[in-house]
């Protein structure tokens, strides 16, 4: 779980995150261009969402808990 600040870790280059909810509606994207990122004041409400990690390697969905 998470709450202001979201690390992801990647073994490639991240290129872009997307933060989509249970319905598949994309909420939230942000582009990227290494592989740590830190996500400082992510604006979600509390729920759980699929993260869409892609990489220089391919796309990873994470599922992630905001409380």
């Amino acid at each position: 779980p998470f709450n202001t600040e979201l690390m992801i870790e990647a073994d490639s280059k991240i290129s872009q995150i997307s933060f989509y909810n249970t319905l598949g509606q994309v909420i939230k994207t942000q582009e990227a261009s290494d592989k740590k990122i830190i996500l400082n004041n992510v604006d979600l409400q509390n729920g759980i969402y699929f993260l869409h990690i892609e990489t220089e390697k391919g796309m990873v969905i994470k599922k992630v808990l905001k409380d």
